[in-house]
């Protein structure tokens, strides 16, 4: 009886109500990893099913186990692992961070006091499965360490095959692994619990906590008030955790936890440069590659000092609005704060194609976002009416390309003439020669005439209507508002690149196909792509990516490819007042200790892994840091 009364006492100080777990609105595992009450099961029944599945698994009917149960045995038999193995000795380093170490600690002890009469091991392990701490008698320990060792064994499932530590792993969450049901025989000696320990902010696994009982006494207790206690550990090992953020960390996790609670179920994301916080809606709405496409906004308002909304089209069916809006803390600006919400549909017209990001017509303009599909569904209303048209954008935006487009669906000849580079006799010639034609006309940098070949144009353009004639114009002053007035064509408005982020994935991954090795790229690259503000657009991006990939040769194309002057150009990215003075002491304290990381930390008076992040996100930002 004394044993049940503190360990209730334990369940109720380790219960997760005051955990960031409590507010985690992040995935959930499969519902039958854990057991419920009143569980039991047959030894005897379960000792013949898996022998049967062992020797015949193809047909071996396993619905008398539960499906948490049936996958893991399948997964060990395709791992080859041996059922009659008696011991475990493979090892390996663990590689869980000091920091959890010392989280975890009071936590370990609290239950090595309490459990201490159960015969119970409890176990600590990385996020792979290595044994890094264990606590419980000498007896426990001198007969656990008969069958694999308490630090350093690996408890994997591809080494141990089912066992709770390998299996949670697996099945990414809580995990009860009762007596026969292992799949080894030297480990069904006991009843075992293994609950993930979440990073607060990530929701990352940092280690697996366990608590595992000898099989005489699991079998008699209630499984899931067993599982309530370890998730109640591994909860305050996560609440501890959040105790050692840093300030801007915290004020990230504040600002998320304020977000989810006035908003309830609507989708929230969080970033700065190198974190995502996401509410369980977000992340149903999101795909991985969607973040990038985020971060790039997130930077644009935290640069801005300043909320924004965009409309963007993520693939051919999602369509979000977005607003972002900056996080302060201490008067810095540190990260931003995205609501996402569903956009109304699109209005189906006759040219857009059910199910397409774009119009069909214009299949060589790479690109999906809702600012891209203005743009060209009036483009394709020109077309179709055959009017002319003028497109009016920045420098690099794909005028040109897109003036091209149309007037090869205008007629079947066309006539491209540069009104910055031709001579005036050249342009007034060919456009009179066109006019009589089936020609349609392209004029590029119209913005570029000069006085008297925009004469020769404008009297041209009078003295007809409707003339297919594309004009592509840099800006619009008195001189090229006289010409789009005699033009009287459509208004076509090139989106800048900064304007359809959600673009900037697509446009890469075209870019590095076009160049003389198809690579992948590296999340870090396409996040300091899509982050960057682009003041030459399309074609800037394009000499970037191609550059890199010529370099690269042949494997994932990452930042370390990008030559000196594209590193400085991404350099050249805004900074916060804050940030220029941060990065100048950065860069002083690493020349100081002669680039060594551990010794600029000390300079700074900073964490070394504070240090790294910092570095980290300056470097993908294109800044360098040193040699």
């Amino acid at each position: 009886m004394e044993r049940y009364e503190r360990t209730t006492a334990l369940a109720v100080r380790l219960t997760p109500s005051g955990s960031p777990d409590a507010h985690d609105d992040g995935p959930q595992p499969p519902s039958d990893g854990a057991l419920s009450k009143g569980f039991s099961i047959d030894p005897d029944a379960l000792r013949k099913l898996r022998a049967s599945f062992i020797g015949d698994p193809g047909r071996t009917d396993l619905s008398g186990v539960r499906p948490v149960i049936e996958r893991s045995w399948r997964r060990s038999l395709m791992w080859n692992i041996d059922p009659d193995r008696s011991t475990f000795q493979e090892t390996a380093e663990p590689r869980l961070d000091e920091m959890v170490l010392r989280a975890a600690e009071p936590v370990l002890a609290q239950l090595e006091t309490i459990a201490a009469d159960t015969g119970a091991g409890i176990f600590l392990s990385d996020p792979q499965g290595t044994i890094t701490a264990f606590r419980g008698g000498s007896d426990v320990r001198r007969l656990t360490e008969r069958v694999f060792p308490t630090f350093g064994g690996t408890m994997s499932e591809d080494v141990a095959g089912t066992n709770a530590e390998g299996t949670a792993i697996e099945e990414g969450g809580t995990v009860q692994i009762w007596g026969e049901e292992h799949f080894v025989e030297s480990l069904q000696g006991s009843c075992c619990t293994s609950v993930p320990i979440h990073d607060p902010i990530r929701r990352s696994v940092r280690g697996i906590l366990s608590l595992a009982l000898p099989a005489a006494v699991g079998m008699d207790m209630d499984p899931s008030f067993v599982a309530m206690i370890t998730k109640g550990a591994a909860a305050e090992v996560t609440r501890l955790l959040s105790e050692k953020l840093s300030v801007r960390e915290k004020s990230l996790l504040d600002t998320y936890l304020a977000e989810v609670r006035k908003r309830g179920g609507e989708s929230v994301v969080v970033m700065d440069g190198r974190t995502a916080i996401a509410t369980r809606s977000a992340l149903e709405m999101l795909q991985p590659s969607d973040y990038a496409v985020l971060a790039g906004y997130a930077m644009e308002s935290k640069q801005l000092s300043r909320s924004l909304e965009r409309e963007i089209l993520l693939d051919s069916d999602r369509r979000l609005h977005l607003r972002a809006s900056p996080i302060s803390s201490a008067g810095e600006t540190i990260g931003s704060v995205i609501r996402l919400s569903a956009a109304a549909p699109a209005r189906m017209t006759p040219q857009t194609r059910r199910g397409d990001s774009r119009t069909d017509p214009f299949t060589d303009i790479v690109g999906g976002s809702l600012s891209l599909r203005r743009a060209l569904d009036v483009a394709q209303t020109a077309v179709r009416r055959q009017l002319p048209a003028y497109i009016v954008g920045d420098a690099g935006t794909g005028k040109q390309r897109l003036a091209r487009a149309m007037a090869a669906l205008m007629a079947a000849e066309q006539r491209i003439l540069d009104c910055h580079n031709d001579s005036e006799v050249a342009i007034a010639g060919d456009l009179l020669s066109a006019v009589g034609e089936d020609v349609a006309v392209v004029l590029t940098h119209a913005d570029k005439l000069t006085p008297a070949a925009r004469a020769v144009v404008l009297d041209v353009l009078n003295s007809r209507e409707n003339l297919p004639v594309i004009m592509t114009v840099g800006t619009l002053d008195a001189d090229t508002m006289e010409l789009t007035r005699a033009l009287n064509g459509l208004e076509v408005e090139m989106p800048t690149l900064r304007h359809r982020r959600d673009d900037i994935p697509a446009l890469v991954n075209h870019f590095v196909h076009e160049g003389p090795h198809a690579v992948g790229i590296s999340r870090a690259l396409m996040r300091a792509l899509t982050e960057a503000d682009w003041h030459e657009n399309i074609a800037q991006l394009r000499d970037f990516v191609l550059s890199a990939s010529a370099r690269c040769g042949s494997g994932e194309l990452g930042i370390e490819h990008l030559d000196e002057a594209h590193r400085r150009a991404l350099s050249r990215a805004r900074l916060s007042r804050l940030e220029e003075v941060e990065l100048h002491q950065i860069r002083a304290a690493l020349a100081e200790a002669n680039g060594n990381r551990l010794q600029a930390a000390k300079l700074l008076e900073i964490g070394r892994s504070t240090l790294y992040r910092k570095i980290e996100s300056y470097t993908r930002r294109g800044f360098q840091l040193g040699d």
